[in-house]
């Protein structure tokens, strides 16, 4: 709008360029917005996703590290016995066992029978 009162010999800061630049603001951002402010969403493809992926990042990043810590515990406690199932069973007969026998299974009791 400057510019276009500069060319026509306008001060800017007069009262006659006010209604003309008024004009040209108001009618220049109606036709922006009406026409030329349009989105059109992008192709699918592989490069849409991966633009997609690098703006998630972090938040896949953490998704990731999230369900590897939980399924590293879930393993843990499957295989250290602290969950319920079969693993505990044979876990807690184990421990029952070696309770039971003399020096507490470090080889102090019976000996092996020989023939």
């Amino acid at each position: 709008a400057l510019e276009r009162e500069m060319r026509s010999g306008r001060d800017v800061s007069s009262l006659e360029s006010a209604q003309p630049v008024f004009e040209f603001l108001t009618q220049g951002q109606e036709h922006y917005f009406n026409n030329l402010h349009e989105f059109d969403p992008p192709e699918p493809g592989l490069e849409t996703f991966a633009a997609g992926v690098y703006v998630r990042r972090y938040q896949i990043t953490a998704w990731a590290l999230a369900i590897a810590t939980a399924a590293l515990l879930v393993w843990g406690g499957w295989f250290s016995g602290m969950l319920p199932g079969k693993r505990q069973t044979e876990i807690q007969a184990r421990q029952a066992f070696i309770a039971s026998t003399p020096a507490g299974g470090r080889g102090g009791g019976r000996q092996p029978m020989r023939h």
